[in-house]
């Protein structure tokens, strides 16, 4: 949980930083709060990263403010609960995006939920920071991104958490096979294809002879799976016998 009060951290303090650089602070004179508001899983499949970010935004919130604010005026946060249901963080983010003091807009780590209302936050030109684990690029579309985008995310995508764990295979001895347990959601489908992929290019060495490394097995598992269904997918991917196990879980 470390990893994600600290890209919430992060998110506050760019938030206070990017509102002012963009003159939406306003003049000094001007003291009203700065709204910024957070659609976050409290309740639901993703509730116990909902509530870490909950807390630290709060807690971020709070030293912002006892610091002066952001160019004299105080943060205020309004935290809404999607439940972990992209259906529910659609309502949210109507009722966020319709209130006209809100100047910024955090969203949790539902990947789900950020894809359902991107396009309409982009099209609002409301600067939003997305603190779910999947790839921006996967969960909008095209025209969302890249230059003019109001769409922002600061979590490592898994595109480089991959390129961290087969750098590691290429570094061990005999690691050719591998297996992967990862969640059923964008972030883990991505992770197990650019596993995949950089594995082809990986540099491994097995009995003194180069090779590459593949993947023999890859179970997915829900964000809200029980103990007894994560014994299993680990068991069934054991099962084949890999040489390295990749678990990818909240």
């Amino acid at each position: 949980m470390k990893s994600n009060r600290v890209s919430v951290l992060a998110t506050a303090a760019m938030l206070s930083f990017g509102l002012t650089a963009c003159g939406v602070i306003g003049s000094q004179a001007d003291t009203s709060p700065v709204v910024i508001g957070a659609d976050l899983e409290l309740t639901g499949a993703n509730a116990s990263v909902g509530k870490v970010y909950q807390n630290a935004l709060e807690l971020e919130v709070a030293q912002i403010n006892a610091a002066g604010g952001a160019g004299g005026r105080p943060l205020q946060l309004v935290i809404r609960d999607n439940h972990s249901d992209p259906a529910t963080a659609t309502s949210d983010m109507a009722t966020l995006t319709a209130e006209p003091d809100v100047a910024a807009i955090i969203t949790g780590s539902c990947g789900g939920c950020f894809a359902g209302v991107a396009e309409t936050l982009n099209s609002k030109k409301i600067p939003t920071i997305s603190l779910a684990a999947a790839d921006l690029s996967s969960l909008t579309k095209a025209q969302t991104t890249g230059t003019g985008s109001y769409l922002f995310k600061i979590n490592p995508n898994a595109a480089d958490d991959a390129a961290m764990l087969i750098a590691q295979v290429e570094t061990s001895h005999d690691v050719d096979q591998y297996a992967v347990v990862a969640t059923n959601d964008p972030y883990g489908a991505a992770l197990a294809e650019d596993l995949r992929v950089d594995s082809k290019a990986a540099d491994v060495t097995v009995n003194s002879r180069k090779t590459q490394a593949v993947p023999v097995a890859t179970e997915r598992v829900a964000n809200d799976a029980n103990e007894s269904t994560l014994r299993q997918a680990v068991h069934e991917a054991l099962a084949q016998s890999p040489k390295a196990l990749v678990v990818s879980l909240p």
